[in-house]
Order: C-alpha cells, then structure tokens, then sequence
C-alpha cells in the first residue's frame, strides 16, 4: 500500500471523496465491494486513515463479540470524553457479522466474492440501518458511490468537506512550491547536472506526508469546535429543562466557538452522530435569528 492517499482517486471519482468523508464523519456505515480482496481491504484501510479522531477498531483483532462490542458502545454513550471508534471489518471476516451484530454505525466494511453474498450482507446491513454508503470498485469496469436511504433522506450537503479538502490540497502544493522555489535559485547556474536537480526538486513523498498532516489538523480543529458546541449546548438543554424557553442564533453559536469552517447545521449534525445528541431545535434561523444576534451584541 502507498502513503497518505486524501484524494483515493485510485478507486473513485475526486467528486465522490467529500461525500465519503461526509459519511466517515457522521458514522454512516460505508460498504466496500470488489471483485478484489486487496484492494477492497486498503481502500477499507484508507477510509479509516481519513479519521484521526477515532480510535481504530480492527474486528476479530481489536474485538471479536457481541459483548465486547456492546461494552465499546456502552462506554461511548456514558462517556463524551472517550475517544471514539471506527470499526473495521476486512473481506476474510465479514462472514461473522451475521452473528447477531445489527448496529454497524462508524463501521468500515469490505467485502469481496459473488454478488449473491454481497446482496446477503446488504441486505443484513440495511434491515437495521436505514442509511448505508455503498462504494464499488471493479479493476476493469465503471464504479460508483452510492447513498442508499429507506425512507429516502434529501441530498447531504458536502460543502464543509470539499472545502477542507481542497484546502488542504492547496496548502500543501503551495508550501512544497516555495521549497522548489529556493532551491531552483540556489541550482540555476551552478553546474549541478539535471538528473541530481530533479531528485532534489522531487518531493511527492514529502508533499503526502505534509497532506496528511494538513489533513488531520483540520479535522481535529473541526471535532474540537463541534466539542466547544457540545459544551455550550448541552447547557442551554439544562436550562431548557427548568422551563426556561432559551434558544441562540447560529451566529452566536459560531461566534462563540470561534470556528467559520463549518455552517452551524454541519456542527450540529456531527454532534448528532458523534455523540448521539440532537440540538437542532435549540438554534434559531431567520429574520428572528438576526434581531437575536443584534441584541446579544449589545451585551457584548
């Protein structure tokens, strides 16, 4: 397998990342099919490689019971402070799932073999999980990503995630640039044959590993806001609770957590399926929500 790979354009289309990265983040399981166990086992290597904010959890490796599930699960809903997982599951273990498992959110899945296994295992996945990410490779055919939803969910929105990737892109191409930019000035002239001025100039393994590295700062300054909103929401549910009708307006949602990346719907969303905690009701939106901004500004 090759280094940090943000784009995985070795399987699939560069439009369809932000929607995988959208469905990593908010747990949604992803299914991986292909007609190779290889390649269908790094790209499932890959997507988990996409969260540094969860802990990696390999089945039959790092868990191998229903039980030993259950205690992971139990401990994350207990606690918001434990790190939480991304289950993996490769092509040589996918037969065991039929255990009794059921809840296959944050799982990664992939799966090889005839079609008529595939459609066994999905049609096992879907019967408890109304919304799944599908992504198929074939080595010598067309592949898709697909959201599959009953009922039917409108569009996710991916434009937090093709923004970050696209910074993130950016940044690195434009830092390795000014490097190339220092050494040509220092080479032009100086007799030093092309073939060592190519590999001085050459920096593809050193602009993935920048990549990587822009990569998941963005993502832990993303989990980190949505945290800080955590933070502040769940006491405006606590007051809410003693009868005090409070709700605050995304601007001051966003004001206060200092973070512009990501809409204040996007936040709430990952806080959802982060930490199972839905506070779309406690923020306002519309005409209301500026008159509201404006009088929380005269409080500084």
């Amino acid at each position: 397998m090759g280094g940090f790979s943000l784009n995985l354009e070795r399987y699939v289309k560069r439009g369809d990342i932000p929607l995988i990265l959208r469905c990593l983040l908010d747990r949604i399981p992803v299914i991986i099919y292909s007609d190779s166990e290889k390649d269908a086992d790094e790209l499932n290597t890959l997507m988990a490689r996409l969260l540094p904010n969860r802990y990696e959890r390999v089945f039959l490796i790092d868990f191998a019971t229903l039980r030993e599930y259950n205690n992971i699960i139990d401990l994350e809903i207990k606690d918001i402070e434990c790190p939480r997982s991304v289950f993996r599951a490769v092509t040589n273990t996918v037969n065991h799932l039929f255990e009794g498992f059921s809840d296959f959110r944050g799982w990664v899945i992939s799966a090889s073999g005839d079609k008529q296994f595939f459609q066994k295992l999905l049609s096992y996945i879907e019967a408890y999980n109304p919304v799944l990410l599908i992504v198929k490779y074939f080595r010598n055919s067309s592949n898709c990503v697909e959201l599959t939803s009953i009922p039917q969910v409108s569009q996710l929105d991916v434009s937090f995630e093709r923004n970050l990737i696209e910074s993130v892109d950016a940044e690195s191409k434009s830092s390795i640039e000014r490097i190339k930019r220092v050494l040509k000035n220092k080479i032009h002239g100086s007799g030093v044959s092309s073939i060592f001025s190519s590999t001085l100039l050459n920096f593809e393994s050193e602009e993935e590993a920048l990549k990587e590295s822009l990569f998941n700062s963005q993502i832990f300054l993303f989990v980190n806001a949505c945290k800080r909103a955590l933070y502040l929401l769940t006491r405006v549910d606590l007051i809410n609770e003693f009868n005090i009708d409070w709700c605050i307006s995304e601007k001051t949602l966003l004001n206060s957590i200092k973070y512009t990346a990501a809409t204040a719907s996007r936040i709430l969303d990952f806080i959802n399926a982060e930490w199972g905690l839905d506070f779309h009701k406690y923020i306002r939106k519309g005409a209301f929500s500026a008159l509201g901004d404006i009088i929380e500004g005269l409080w500084g």
